[in-house]
């Protein structure tokens, strides 16, 4: 076994050797260079073509998405088969095969609609499937919104007519309830005025401010401590709109049963005409897209022929 440094010296020794073995080496290292060399360039060509491979896909499919919007935004209808072919030549630059596919793919994708079975309609390409279907499905339920309308419509009349007199009576006792809590208010504004003044008298004519200046300091804490037990009890800051609300609210409860105004019965009766009310007019939305005048008609209809029943039922009893 030869180690380094005899070989070192037989290299020396021996030049002409040492000169063959550079010339192997450096050709074993220029034939490895080469190589490597020859692999890049593959390399890099392999990815060219893929990345032009992929753009030229990108860019065929915003042509197609292109031609898309262009059919969606024309105004008409429907089309020959033959002008869409033509106009995917145009727009999309491809081949009259390629079209023909693409015709296919936009009808399976529901993006048109194509009926080669029908003998009339086999050479049509219809550009707005949905606006056609709308209208298909407006035709077939229309009679079934009406027959549902006809329906409801025994039940909102029962219910207008059971909701007229307690109409009423809420009306009166919500007048009298108001009534009640403006005066209140009244009332409130009058005890200021009145403070004022007192405490105005005691300090420029019977006391003097060093007398009513503790007076005004308990008024104000006292004042304080109202605000704190309101937020405590009902847990919300004290603010005069809410105040008058609860007041208002208190004074309609009291004036309700009062007249045996059975107030949980009108809540149900109202949220039930609501209802019924916001089917009929979904369903109609449903078929038509908005809600026609009709639905506002039919309505005004039900509560005048409600009012007539009731009016004359009233006199009748009399």
């Amino acid at each position: 076994m030869f180690t380094a440094k005899p070989v070192s010296r037989f290299l020396v020794r021996h030049p002409m050797m040492m000169n063959k073995m550079g010339k192997q080496c450096i050709s074993e290292m220029m034939k490895q260079q080469q190589q490597q060399h020859a692999k890049f360039s593959t390399n890099m060509i392999s990815s060219f073509l893929s990345d032009s491979a992929d753009i030229e896909a990108i860019d065929k499919h915003t042509r197609i998405q292109a031609f898309k919007d262009f059919l969606n935004k024309d105004n008409k209808i429907s089309i020959t088969k033959e002008e869409f072919l033509r106009l995917a030549q145009e727009k999309i630059k491809i081949s009259r095969e390629e079209a023909e596919t693409l015709l296919q793919q936009f009808g399976s994708a529901a993006d048109v609609l194509l009926l080669p079975e029908n003998e009339t309609l086999k050479d049509l390409v219809i550009l707005k499937p949905n606006l056609i279907t709308n209208r298909l499905l407006q035709h077939l339920n229309a009679d079934i919104v009406e027959q549902e309308v006809e329906m409801r419509k025994d039940r909102l009349l029962q219910l207008e007519k059971e909701l007229i007199p307690l109409r009423r009576v809420k009306e009166d006792c919500d007048k009298l309830a108001a009534k009640s809590v403006n005066r209140l208010l009244w009332g409130g504004f009058v005890y200021l005025v009145t403070q004022a003044s007192i405490l105005a008298k005691m300090t420029w004519i019977d006391y003097g401010w060093d007398v009513v200046e503790p007076i005004t300091y308990f008024v104000t804490f006292s004042t304080a401590t109202l605000g704190y037990i309101y937020f405590n009890f009902l847990k919300r800051d004290y603010s005069y709109e809410h105040a008058t609300e609860i007041l208002l609210h208190k004074k309609r409860l009291k004036f309700y049963k009062q007249v045996n105004f059975n107030f949980e019965k009108y809540q149900e009766l109202v949220k039930e005409y609501n209802f019924i009310v916001s089917q009929i007019e979904a369903n109609i939305k449903l078929v038509y897209g908005t809600v026609p005048l009709k639905c506002e008609e039919l309505l005004h209809a039900i509560k005048e022929q409600a009012l007539k029943e009731y009016q004359e039922g009233k006199q009748s009893s009399l």
